[in-house]
């Protein structure tokens, strides 16, 4: 009986190697390229879901909760109107309760409010961006009991790489969308 011995030769190898360094040269670029605007995505799609479950919340308990913004802090807040049923914002003596805060910069890669490369807004109108990026009256989302929302508005989200998203209610209906920036118009 006659043993033979198996295995990789030095040549098999190199090849081998060879073959794994060329797709990682190519295949690394791309992803660090995809990983800002995957984690702004990740931002923007969770802020839909925070708006759409508010509205959800405000129809269940038959009271107004609102998203506040805060483009200073880079920040933004579920706010439930308290025992009043009634939105107060930043008045004094509010009784408005903060449910959640979330943190903007913990997507890192720069997400933060802001237009990105974006030329014109997200209405069918177009035009400019509001200053802080946040086009709601008071910076505030406020869905009422009923499920519609106080007033239309959108809020823009950017990265450091210059893509946008923008998340809003286009109309006072309270349905939220989702909008991408594809370089020469905003697409759903």
């Amino acid at each position: 009986m006659v043993k033979t011995e198996t295995g990789l030769t030095l040549l098999e190898l190199a090849v081998t190697v060879a073959i794994v360094a060329i797709v990682s040269a190519i295949a690394i670029p791309n992803m660090i390229g995809w990983v800002p605007k995957h984690r702004l995505q990740n931002a923007a799609n969770d802020l839909r879901s925070e708006l759409q479950a508010v509205r959800m919340r405000a129809i269940r308990e038959n009271r107004e909760f609102a998203v506040f913004f805060n483009p200073t802090n880079n920040t933004y807040q579920v706010v439930d109107s308290g025992p009043n049923r009634s939105y107060d914002g930043s008045t004094p003596g509010s009784d408005d309760v903060t449910l959640k805060t979330v943190v903007l910069n913990a997507y890192r890669s720069g997400v933060t409010y802001g237009n990105g490369n974006a030329t014109t807004n997200a209405t069918s109108g177009g035009g400019g961006f509001p200053p802080d990026f946040v086009s709601y009256t008071g910076n505030a989302a406020v869905f009422l009991p009923t499920g519609l929302i106080q007033g239309m508005g959108y809020v823009y989200l950017t990265n450091n790489r210059g893509d946008a998203f923008a998340v809003g209610t286009p109309t006072l209906a309270g349905t939220v969308v989702l909008r991408i920036w594809t370089g020469g118009n905003w697409s759903q």
